[in-house]
């Protein structure tokens, strides 16, 4: 299967992706900025989700293994033997991204509200599928962001 999404080992485009916010910081000066796709991969959109666990390319791995000081090489023994601590990995990655985006925003524009677009499932719904796959949670993004915004979407008649 396709996994939709950009891995987070990827700093080339992770850093042009700053570079971009830098720019439009520097060149605008906006009152809320909303940062989306504050997650990793999948699809929530569809009435049969995509919920791939992701990502597991050899740098993701070795971030993992040496956050945590374990030694695991496959995604079949991460998620056999270390589930709880790959989803709260995951979730920490995405929180340090929020931050990192949130102090550059603030720096530029103290007062301009930030914003999250969030997958809009309850915490146990699919099996915790809003921490486990999307890796969002509201705890660890709460100092970062001002607004959380569900994405909702409506079937136009």
């Amino acid at each position: 299967r396709l996994v939709q999404g950009v891995c987070l080992s990827q700093t080339d485009f992770l850093a042009e992706t700053e570079e971009n916010l830098l720019a439009g910081l520097r060149n605008f000066e906006p009152t809320g900025i909303w940062l989306d796709y504050l997650t990793y991969a999948g699809w929530f959109e569809t009435p049969t989700p995509d919920l791939q666990e992701s990502c597991f390319c050899t740098a993701c791995i070795a971030e993992f293994c040496h956050a945590i000081g374990i030694d695991a090489s496959t995604p079949a023994e991460i998620l056999a033997k270390y589930a709880a601590a790959w989803t709260r990995h995951k979730c920490e990655r995405i929180a340090r991204y929020a931050a990192q985006y949130a102090a550059l925003i603030r720096q530029h524009h103290p007062r301009c509200i930030i914003g999250a677009y969030m997958c809009p499932w309850l915490p146990t719904e699919f099996e915790g599928a809003l921490s486990r796959i999307f890796a969002q949670d509201y705890e660890l993004l709460a100092p970062a962001i001002d607004v959380f915004t569900p994405l909702i979407y409506g079937k136009k008649s």
